[in-house]
Parts: C-alpha cells; structure tokens; sequence
C-alpha cells in the first residue's frame, strides 16, 4: 500500500511540475507568436500596398498596349482620314477610354468619344514633349478642355516606315474608371487605400475615409492632423521611388500606412491601417486559438497521467511477426503484376490489386491499353503504349534488350491529390514451355524515390544560405545557354552581370556574420522578384553574385539596373551601430564580349573594378572596342 501511495504521490508531484512548465512555455509561446503575428500584418500591409501599385501599372501597361497595336493599324498618309477615326471608334468602344484621338505633327489633337470628333490643340502638354522623343507618355490627372470630367491621359508616338516622329495617338481615361486594388488578406476592414500623384494631390480618395474629401491633397490633410511625419523627408523619399512604412499618429489615433511607387508614372499608392484595430484582429485571432490549445494540452497531460498510473506496467503489444513485416517491406512499392504471352497477346496472370478484369479473357493489349488511360496522366499515354506494345518488346527482344523501364506520373486517388511517379519495368524473357516471349510487366511506385532525387539535385545545384544557384550549376547553365544557335549565330543579345555587394565586410565586422547572412537574404530575394523565371541568378561565393539576362538587349539592362540598384541601398542595425550597403554592378553583353562563360566573366569583372572606382553603387558596361585601364 505504502508503495502504491509513494508511486500516486510521485506521478502527482510529476503532474504539477508538468503543469507549471508547459502553463509557462505556453505564455512564452503566445507572446512570441503575437509578435510574430503583428509583424505578418504589417507585412500583408506592405504587399497590399505593393499589390496595389503592381495592379494599376499592369492596367497602365495595358493602356500602353493597346495604343501601340492600335499604331500598328494606322496607315495612309493622312492618318487622320476618315477611315482611321472609324476604327479608334472601335477601339474606344471595346476599351475603357473616355475619348481617343491621333496627334498631328503639328500638335493638334484629332478625338473622338463614339459620338463626335474634335479638335483640341496639345502641343502645350506635357506628355507632347515625350512623344517627339519617341516615347510613351502617362499624364497626371487634370481636368479635360472637352468635358468636364476629371482625367489622365496616355499617349504614344507614332511613326513612319523609316522611324521618324509623325504624331501620336492619345487616350483619356477618366478618373472615376480607375480603381485601386483592394486586398483581402489582411483580416481587417477599417482600412484606406488612396491614390496621391508626386505633388501628394488626390488621384482616387478612399469611399470609406469622408474626411479626406475636405482637403485637396493627402500632405494637405496629414499636415494639419498628422504628428511624427516629416513631410520633407517624406516627399524626398518619394521622388527617389522608395516603398514607406511606418507609424504616424492622426487625431490622436496611431496608424500603420505603406507608401509604394507606381513604375510607369510618378503616382503612389497609400494605405492606411489603425493600429488599435490591426492588434485587436490579433487578440481576437491567438485568444481563441491559444485557448483550445491549452485545452487540448492539459487535456492529453490528464489522460497521460491516467495512463501511467493504470497501465504503466503493463508490457508492450507483441511485434508482428517477422516474416510478415519483412514481406510488406518488400511490396510496398509494388501496385501490380501482369504475365503475358507477346506472340499470341495472351495474359497469363494478372495482379487483382490493379482492377483490370472488366472483361472476360482480355489481351494483352487490351488490359495495358486500359491501364494506361485510365490511370497515367494524358502527356505520358503515346510514349508508354508503344513501350508497352507487343511488337515493340518482341523487336527490343530480338536485339538482345530484355529489360525495358518507362517512368510516368499518375493521378492521385482523390481530385485534390498530386500526381505521383510511377514506373513500369518490362522484363523479357523465353518461355520454356511455348518457346514464345514473355513479358513480366511490373508497376511500382516511386514517388519518394524522385523525391528524393529531386531534393538531392537542388541541393547540389542551390547556395544552402540563399537558395540561389551555386557557381558550379550556373557556370553549366550559362554556358548551356550561350551554345545555343541563337547566340551562336548572334541572333540574340544576353547580358552578364557580376553584382558585388559594397561596405559589406564592414558589415559583417561591425554588426557580426548572422546579420550579413540576413543581407545576403535579403539581396538574393531582391533578385529573385526582380528578374525573370528564365533569368539564370547564382551567387558566386561571398557578397559577389551572377545574373545572366537571356535575349536582352542594351538598352533593357540599363532600364533595369538603375531601379535594382535603389532597391540594393539596405540599412542594418544591431546594438545601437547602423551600417548601409550598396551594390556595383558589371556588365558585359553576349556575343560583343564573347560567347564563354570565362570570357564574359572577364569583360564583367572589369566593368565592376571601373564601377567601384568611379564611387560605388553604381553600374558600368565593359566595351570591348575601348577596353577600361586597371
């Protein structure tokens, strides 16, 4: 009895501290989480913000767009002619174009509304200027000299056979027909998005804010009931494109607000977040959850405890035995059988696990036919029917291959399933009664099998810090891609950049390795959102890394570079110490440079020391014809 009480007393004591501890690891856990939590939303907050800027440059682009392959319609040397009016009609009747119109060389303006035509002299605007350089022009929003709606207008130059500067077409699109993206992940409702133009004037007002509609501007209105914002440094900011986050106080109530730049326009986009409400979302969403959770803790802890002291010394359930565990070791991977005669198409045995007996005395062929279609995804079907097939085997047979394999993917068992690798092994062999061959076609699964393959490559071609390409596996990339006969035959221009990150050791020496780990990671995200899927991005060893740009000419990768660069100007801090980083970049363009990897690694590497030398953060292009001095 004695023992007995001892045993109960020592599982109770057990209990308690087991209560203590994990009760304590739980308010640990929750706070950690809750910071967690709380910074998800502000990120949320900033992909809104970028989402939002992201949707209406792809609604911009797509203005640009269609007035680009509506100039390609534009013919005849008058091409304000009646017949180039009727078809803009068509175009402003299909898109959301207020008006549309064709620019003369001379400045005027030719629109139409669907209704009517009228002439409008434009050579005033400022979007004209851009169109006698040949480019595309997005406006700021003003009012029409038409109507009397609020507009922006888009425009693009139109040009004769011989590229020369002949007038423009132009759009008007109104306002109140523009609207911003509105996100839904945030798990909040109370919260703004605005459109400013550079000048902070109002492009589109948020519905749900009716204050704003007193004012004029968006710094109008943080000027006269904002606190803890700078609006210099704030417009500063803005004219170097940079995306904002923080916290500002308006009325007594402290917000969350993202600022992030349009790319084809000097707009921003704004969202606006209370704070209060962003931390009661979070209350409301971990209380809840943190509560079933301890439930569900405490709750197994009791029933552990019951365990242990009713059945604590009670054995073990006896293993299974061993040769059956050792035969299901063996077939796990096998779904099915088939023996067949190929002369005479005769199966001879068939697995019932494949459910293939849907008729009396099937052949062959017909069972494998069934098989296939019924189970291997539509893009394997060809390939494995004539694997399969009783001539193809018969014919692979009389040459001497006896063993034939075919690997495959198949649906999953339910809808929402992955498909899973297969592979079919088709092995040849001499009957010894009939003399015939025979097939012994077996399927196994092996979806782990290319699992793990397939995590065992990237591991051998990925950078385990950034999950970048390593310099072996872009170096056979890159040079894969420059075999190719397009760059071969120099009908296509690549880019090689070697981007080498700026005061980085300093980092690392003032702030310590982990925070120049987060830089790396912070670099190569940089690059991956940046660049295209088809770009080839490495890092080459410490802060130096490799893009390759395929079919990109010049002019592109000097478009491209000068916005990365703004994005790689990073600052960290540790302990009070703030150190910044850049970046410098080289270039050297294929085939100009040369058409190997070590060539071009050259051509760049010198571009970079040209770059660092003429002040960093920075890119220069290594010229072949006038070689750069070291």
């Amino acid at each position: 009895m004695k023992k007995k009480r001892k045993f109960l007393f020592t599982i109770l004591v057990f209990s308690i501290f087991a209560f203590v501890f994990i009760l304590l690891a739980i308010v640990d856990f929750y706070i950690i989480l809750q910071k967690k939590e709380e910074q998800l939303q502000q990120d949320l907050l900033y992909d809104l913000s970028v989402q939002s800027s992201a949707f209406l440059d792809i609604k911009l682009e797509g203005y640009i767009d269609t007035l680009y392959g509506l100039a390609a319609f534009i013919s005849g040397p008058d091409f304000q002619s009646d017949e180039n009016m009727e078809h803009m009609k068509k175009v402003k009747e299909k898109e959301e174009f207020l008006r549309v119109g064709i620019i003369s060389s001379e400045g005027i303006l030719k629109t139409t509304d669907g209704n009517e035509e009228t002439e409008v002299d434009v050579s005033d605007r400022i979007y004209w200027k851009h169109l006698k350089e040949k480019t595309a022009s997005i406006s700021e929003v003003r009012d029409s000299r038409i109507t009397d709606d609020r507009v922006f207008f888009v425009a693009v130059p139109l040009l004769d056979a011989k590229g020369e500067f002949k007038g423009g077409l132009h759009a008007a699109i109104d306002i109140n027909d523009f609207q911003v993206y509105a996100g839904t992940r945030l798990g909040v409702t109370n919260y703004n998005i605005y459109l400013i133009d550079s000048e902070g004037d109002y492009v589109i007002r948020c519905k749900k804010h009716e204050k704003s509609w007193d004012y004029s501007s968006f710094f109008d209105y943080f000027e006269e009931n904002g606190q803890d914002l700078n609006l210099e440094d704030l417009r500063l900011q803005m004219q170097n494109r940079a995306i904002l986050l923080d916290t500002i106080k308006i009325e007594d109530e402290r917000y969350l607000v993202c600022f992030s730049p349009l790319l084809l326009n000097n707009w921003y986009t704004v969202v606006t977040i209370p704070q209060e409400e962003v931390k009661h979302h979070i209350s409301m969403l971990l209380d809840k959850n943190m509560t079933i959770l301890v439930i569900k803790i405490l709750g197994t802890l009791g029933i552990l405890c019951c365990i242990i002291v009713y059945y604590g010394r009670k054995e073990a359930v006896q293993e299974k035995d061993k040769e059956i565990q050792i035969r299901e070791k063996l077939f796990t991977d096998i779904e099915g059988f088939i023996q067949a005669d190929l002369i005479e198409d005769r199966v001879i045995y068939c697995s019932d696990s494949l459910k293939l007996n849907k008729s009396k005395n099937p052949t062959y062929t017909e069972k494998i036919s069934y098989y296939i279609k019924n189970n291997a995804l539509p893009e394997y079907h060809e390939k494995l029917l004539q694997a399969s097939s009783t001539q193809q085997l018969v014919e692979m047979n009389s040459k001497g291959i006896n063993r034939i394999s075919q690997e495959y993917m198949v649906n999953g068992k339910k809808e929402t399933d992955i498909p899973l690798w297969y592979v079919c092994e088709m092995h040849v062999e001499e009957n010894m009664d009939t003399g015939h061959p025979c097939v012994y076609y077996v399927i196994k699964n092996i979806d782990e099998k290319k699992s793990m393959e397939q995590t065992l490559k990237t591991k051998a071609e990925r950078d385990s810090l950034t999950g970048l390409y390593n310099r072996s596996a872009a170096t056979n990339l890159i040079n894969q891609a420059l075999r190719s006969d397009e760059t071969q035959n120099n009908k296509t221009s690549n880019a090689f950049i070697i981007l080498d990150l700026d005061n980085f050791k300093t980092l690392n020496d003032t702030l310590l390795h982990k925070t120049g780990d987060k830089a790396l990671q912070d670099v190569s995200k940089i690059l991956l959102n940046y660049f295209r899927k088809g770009d080839i991005i490495c890092r080459l060893g410490g802060d130096e890394f490799v893009v390759f740009l395929k079919n990109t000419p010049l002019n592109v990768v000097k478009e491209k570079l000068t916005p990365l660069l703004k994005k790689l100007h990073l600052s960290y801090e540790r302990d009070g110490k703030k150190v910044d980083i850049t970046a410098s970049v080289g270039v050297a363009m294929c085939p100009e440079c040369g058409t190997k990897f070590s060539s071009l690694y050259q051509a760049a590497d010198q571009a970079l020391y040209q770059a660092k030398r003429e002040g960093k953060a920075t890119f220069c292009v290594y010229t072949p014809s006038d070689e750069m001095k070291s």
